[in-house]
Protein backbone atom coordinates (compact mmCIF):
# COMPACT_ATOMS: atom_id res chain seq x y z
CA UNK A 1 0.00 0.00 0.00
CA UNK A 2 1.09 3.51 -0.66
CA UNK A 3 1.62 6.11 1.99
CA UNK A 4 -1.50 7.98 0.81
CA UNK A 5 -3.62 4.84 1.22
CA UNK A 6 -2.36 4.40 4.79
CA UNK A 7 -3.19 8.00 5.62
CA UNK A 8 -6.68 7.55 4.14
CA UNK A 9 -7.29 4.41 6.21
CA UNK A 10 -5.98 6.12 9.36
CA UNK A 11 -8.16 9.18 8.74
CA UNK A 12 -11.22 6.98 8.19
CA UNK A 13 -10.49 5.07 11.40
CA UNK A 14 -10.11 8.30 13.41
CA UNK A 15 -13.36 9.66 11.96
CA UNK A 16 -15.27 6.48 12.82
CA UNK A 17 -13.75 6.31 16.30
CA UNK A 18 -14.79 9.89 17.00
CA UNK A 19 -18.45 9.18 16.11
CA UNK A 20 -18.79 6.28 18.57
CA UNK A 21 -19.42 7.22 22.22
CA UNK A 22 -16.39 6.45 24.39
CA UNK A 23 -16.75 3.15 26.21
CA UNK A 24 -19.88 1.13 26.75
CA UNK A 25 -21.85 2.76 29.52
CA UNK A 26 -23.64 0.11 31.62
CA UNK A 27 -26.22 2.49 33.11
CA UNK A 28 -29.11 3.33 30.87
CA UNK A 29 -30.78 6.66 31.45
CA UNK A 30 -34.28 5.26 30.89
CA UNK A 31 -36.06 2.03 31.70
CA UNK A 32 -38.96 2.58 29.29
CA UNK A 33 -37.85 2.35 25.68
CA UNK A 34 -41.10 2.84 23.74
CA UNK A 35 -44.78 2.08 23.39
CA UNK A 36 -45.77 0.75 19.97
CA UNK A 37 -49.19 -0.28 18.72
CA UNK A 38 -50.58 -2.84 16.32
CA UNK A 39 -54.10 -3.79 15.31
CA UNK A 40 -55.85 -6.84 13.99
CA UNK A 41 -59.47 -6.23 13.16
CA UNK A 42 -61.03 -4.58 16.23
CA UNK A 43 -58.28 -5.77 18.58
CA UNK A 44 -55.48 -3.33 19.46
CA UNK A 45 -52.21 -4.30 21.12
CA UNK A 46 -49.93 -1.94 23.05
CA UNK A 47 -46.34 -3.22 23.04
CA UNK A 48 -44.47 -1.67 25.99
CA UNK A 49 -40.74 -2.09 25.40
CA UNK A 50 -38.16 -1.79 28.18
CA UNK A 51 -34.39 -1.45 28.15
CA UNK A 52 -34.00 -4.31 30.65
CA UNK A 53 -35.18 -7.92 30.65
CA UNK A 54 -38.27 -8.37 32.82
CA UNK A 55 -40.70 -11.09 33.75
CA UNK A 56 -44.40 -10.25 33.88
CA UNK A 57 -45.78 -11.46 37.23
CA UNK A 58 -49.39 -10.27 37.52
CA UNK A 59 -51.73 -7.39 36.86
CA UNK A 60 -54.81 -5.75 38.37
CA UNK A 61 -57.62 -5.34 37.73
CA UNK A 62 -58.08 -8.62 35.89
CA UNK A 63 -60.78 -7.81 33.35
CA UNK A 64 -60.62 -4.14 32.57
CA UNK A 65 -60.88 -0.54 33.65
CA UNK A 66 -59.36 2.83 32.90
CA UNK A 67 -56.16 2.00 34.81
CA UNK A 68 -53.95 -1.07 34.78
CA UNK A 69 -51.15 -1.97 37.21
CA UNK A 70 -48.61 -4.56 36.09
CA UNK A 71 -46.10 -6.08 38.51
CA UNK A 72 -42.74 -7.02 37.01
CA UNK A 73 -39.59 -8.77 38.13
CA UNK A 74 -36.27 -7.72 36.64
CA UNK A 75 -34.01 -10.43 35.24
CA UNK A 76 -30.21 -10.50 34.91
CA UNK A 77 -29.47 -6.86 35.66
CA UNK A 78 -25.82 -5.91 35.88
CA UNK A 79 -24.58 -4.08 39.00
CA UNK A 80 -23.96 -0.91 36.97
CA UNK A 81 -27.57 -0.86 35.80
CA UNK A 82 -29.27 -1.28 39.19
CA UNK A 83 -29.52 2.44 40.00
CA UNK A 84 -31.54 3.11 36.84
CA UNK A 85 -34.25 0.70 38.01
CA UNK A 86 -35.13 2.67 41.16
CA UNK A 87 -36.83 5.70 39.67
CA UNK A 88 -40.09 6.89 38.13
CA UNK A 89 -40.55 7.77 34.49
CA UNK A 90 -43.33 7.87 31.92
CA UNK A 91 -44.16 7.85 28.23
CA UNK A 92 -47.16 9.56 26.65
CA UNK A 93 -48.01 7.96 23.31
CA UNK A 94 -49.92 9.86 20.60
CA UNK A 95 -53.52 10.55 21.67
CA UNK A 96 -55.00 8.82 18.64
CA UNK A 97 -53.39 5.42 19.37
CA UNK A 98 -55.68 2.42 18.74
CA UNK A 99 -55.47 1.11 22.33
CA UNK A 100 -56.51 4.50 23.81
CA UNK A 101 -53.46 4.57 26.12
CA UNK A 102 -52.95 7.99 27.74
CA UNK A 103 -49.74 7.27 29.61
CA UNK A 104 -47.41 4.45 30.67
CA UNK A 105 -45.64 5.04 33.99
CA UNK A 106 -42.71 2.98 35.27
CA UNK A 107 -42.58 2.91 39.10
CA UNK A 108 -39.31 1.49 40.37
CA UNK A 109 -39.50 3.04 43.82
CA UNK A 110 -42.57 1.28 45.24
CA UNK A 111 -42.36 -1.73 47.55
CA UNK A 112 -43.14 -4.99 45.72
CA UNK A 113 -42.24 -3.44 42.37
CA UNK A 114 -41.24 -2.51 39.89
CA UNK A 115 -44.63 -1.73 38.37
CA UNK A 116 -46.00 -0.43 35.11
CA UNK A 117 -49.09 1.74 35.49
CA UNK A 118 -51.09 2.18 32.30
CA UNK A 119 -53.75 4.87 32.07
CA UNK A 120 -56.44 4.63 29.38
CA UNK A 121 -58.70 7.35 27.95
CA UNK A 122 -61.82 5.31 28.82
CA UNK A 123 -62.64 1.97 30.43
CA UNK A 124 -61.07 -0.83 28.41
CA UNK A 125 -61.19 -4.61 28.53
CA UNK A 126 -57.70 -6.07 28.29
CA UNK A 127 -55.39 -9.03 28.60
CA UNK A 128 -51.72 -8.77 29.59
CA UNK A 129 -48.98 -11.10 28.37
CA UNK A 130 -45.22 -11.39 28.56
CA UNK A 131 -43.41 -10.25 25.42
CA UNK A 132 -41.52 -13.00 23.62
CA UNK A 133 -38.22 -11.13 23.99
CA UNK A 134 -38.54 -10.66 27.79
CA UNK A 135 -37.99 -6.95 27.23
CA UNK A 136 -41.62 -6.14 26.61
CA UNK A 137 -45.14 -6.51 27.94
CA UNK A 138 -48.12 -6.69 25.59
CA UNK A 139 -51.56 -5.36 26.47
CA UNK A 140 -54.31 -6.62 24.19
CA UNK A 141 -57.31 -4.28 24.25
CA UNK A 142 -60.45 -6.24 23.42
CA UNK A 143 -63.63 -5.01 21.77
CA UNK A 144 -66.65 -4.92 24.09
CA UNK A 145 -68.41 -7.72 22.15
CA UNK A 146 -65.51 -10.12 22.78
CA UNK A 147 -65.65 -9.43 26.51
CA UNK A 148 -69.39 -10.05 26.70
CA UNK A 149 -68.84 -13.31 24.80
CA UNK A 150 -66.18 -14.44 27.33
CA UNK A 151 -68.56 -13.91 30.24
CA UNK A 152 -71.36 -16.16 28.93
Amino acid sequence: MTRTTWFSIAALFLFLASTVPPGAQPVRDRVLQSVDFSTSGEVAVAHIRLNFPVRYLRHAPQGGGDQLRIQLKTIAIGPGDLAALFKRESIRPPQDNPAQVLEVIYEGTEQGGPFLNVLFQTDQSFRVTQGADYRSVDITVLPEEAVRGDQR
